[in-house]
């Protein structure tokens, strides 16, 4: 069994890691509690729950009232709403427990931002084509989306580690290994856009150094011919509720 987290409060909380550690608690009691009611609140009682420190469970339960995730009645301890009308939502499994939940809404936020993406550049692709007409609905999303795309639309859809680390808010290392988990988990799969930088080459060229700067376009070699990376197509293997 799953419940629904709505995606637009772990955007909102992830940035901050005391918020999104009181919102993963609060999911998990969410989850473990069909009536959002918490009885057993004892310090030990916590621990065996949740598997987490003394004063990590105290610091998310402060902060977790602060933020509006719970309320207080008569000594015990309510989780608020988690998921509001029919928004995009990540579905959490009953039996998760705190480090699970951490992962899970952190691929759900990957997947939903590969999801637009992927979108976006199917829409505004369909609208390139000569003599193709759009639906209504097609049209109606080709106006939203096409305030997004500006200039040089040859990385339309890509995204770069970079970016999704700081959406996730992890270094690019911690962003690659849950990248890497995704895909054992056939969650989705990554093709590189490479856009060709230079014909023929000598072969002498050093990689190395033409990748020295962290915020240059990568480079890497196919052949006897250069390429720049612009980022990676991130493909969902399912449609992202």
């Amino acid at each position: 069994m799953y419940i629904k987290v709505d995606i637009r409060l772990a955007q909102k909380h992830i940035r901050n890691k005391n918020a999104f550690d009181a919102f993963c608690l609060a999911v998990l009691f969410k989850a473990r509690y069909g009536n959002s009611l918490i009885y057993k609140h004892t310090a030990r009682e916590m621990k065996s729950i949740t598997h987490l420190g003394t004063d990590k469970i105290k610091r998310c339960i402060r902060n977790g009232l602060k933020l509006n995730f719970y309320s207080e009645e008569r000594g015990r301890i309510r989780v608020r709403k988690v998921h509001f009308g029919n928004y995009r939502f990540i579905r959490i499994r009953e039996d998760s427990t705190f480090k699970e939940i951490v992962a899970t809404l952190r691929e759900g936020l990957i997947l939903n931002r590969a999801s637009q993406a992927r979108f976006v550049k199917d829409i505004i692709d369909k609208a390139s084509i000569p003599d193709r007409s759009l639906s209504k609905k097609e049209m109606k999303a080709y106006k939203e989306c096409r305030s997004y795309v500006y200039g040089d639309k040859t990385g339309l859809g890509t995204m770069t580690k970079k970016s999704i680390a700081k959406m996730v808010s992890m270094s690019k290392s911690s962003a690659d290994n849950i990248i890497r988990r995704m895909k054992s988990k056939r969650l989705l799969t990554v093709r590189p856009c490479l856009v060709l930088l230079e014909g023929e080459c000598a072969g002498r060229v050093s990689l190395a150094d033409l990748n020295l700067y962290e915020d240059a376009w990568y480079v890497t070699r196919c052949g006897h011919s250069l390429f720049r990376q612009l980022g990676n197509y991130y493909l969902p293997t399912f449609d992202v509720k």
